[in-house]
Order: structure tokens, then C-alpha cells, then sequence
């Protein structure tokens, strides 16, 4: 049995309890992508175990994320570098926890509701949460997007 000395009793749980805290933000994932900064983009690159290209365009910087297998991210980040909308199309759908970030849930609350167009379209608009998945004879392809976040002049749909 351990026995401490009194004194030290107070020291010793605020140590175990700081190092406890500690140990949850240097394990906790990174929380990229939808809504995120930049510097999260590389984070989702790394999860996703792909090449990083950046196409600078008038309003915002698109970036796209390849991977061995074929699938291809575009993250789309305003002035500030806030990412406001994101794209995917593969053979296998990415990891929509890591893409979408903070969303996750309100895509997750969403998707058991299940408002289908039809069985190759998941379609839905919850909270600030705007999201399209199209499940092709080939592979899948969506989108996701937070209306709010959007810069003013950009138009959804170049967002592909």
C-alpha cells in the first residue's frame, strides 16, 4: 500500500490531476476541417495519407488532398483561412468524422433521420450544416458546406 506523507498529499493530486488534463489534449484527435483553420488541412492530409496541392483562387484557396487510392478531398478556405466547404469523390467514402469536425454530429443526427431523394442520394440541411453524398455505380461523391461561413459572390456549385 502507498502511503503518503501529509504534506505532500495536496502536491501529489494536483500533479496526478494536471498530468491526468494534460494527457487529454495531447491524445485528443485534431478536430480539422469543416469550420476549421488552414492549419487543419494538414492534419486531415495526414490522416488521409495524401499529396496537398493549393489553387489559389479570387475569393478563397481550394485545397486538394490525393490519395494512393483515388480519392480526392478539396477543402475550400475564405481570405482568413477558415474552411467554410469541403468536397470529396472516390471509390470509398473518406472519414466524415475527421472531414467534418465539429459537424460530425449535426451530419450523424441528420443521416438517422434519413431524408433520401432516393437510395443513391443522401441529401441534407441541419443546424449550419449543409451536406450532399451521391452514391455512384463507381465510387461516392459529396459535399459539405456551412452556409454562414460562405464569403458573399461564391456560388455552391463551383465548389466541386
Amino acid at each position: 500500500m502507498l502511503e503518503l506523507i501529509p504534506g505532500r498529499k495536496g502536491r501529489l493530486a494536483a500533479a496526478i490531476s494536471a498530468t491526468i488534463g494534460l494527457s487529454g489534449l495531447i491524445c485528443s484527435p485534431a478536430t480539422a476541417a469543416l469550420g476549421g483553420d488552414v492549419a487543419s488541412i494538414e492534419s486531415d492530409r495526414q490522416a488521409l495519407g495524401g499529396s496537398h496541392v493549393v489553387t489559389r483562387m479570387q475569393h478563397y484557396d481550394r485545397h486538394e488532398i490525393a490519395t494512393a487510392s483515388g480519392l480526392r478531398v478539396h477543402e475550400f478556405a475564405d481570405t482568413t483561412g477558415r474552411v467554410f466547404a469541403l468536397s470529396w469523390d472516390g471509390q470509398a467514402q473518406p472519414d466524415l468524422q475527421t472531414l467534418l469536425g465539429n459537424h460530425y454530429s449535426e451530419y450523424s443526427s441528420a443521416a438517422k433521420v434519413r431524408r433520401v431523394a432516393n437510395h443513391h442520394v443522401f441529401s441534407a440541411q441541419s443546424g449550419g450544416l449543409v451536406i450532399q453524398i451521391i452514391r455512384r455505380p463507381r465510387g461516392l461523391t459529396g459535399m459539405a458546406s456551412v452556409p454562414a461561413l460562405m464569403p458573399a459572390g461564391i456560388d455552391a456549385q463551383e465548389l466541386r
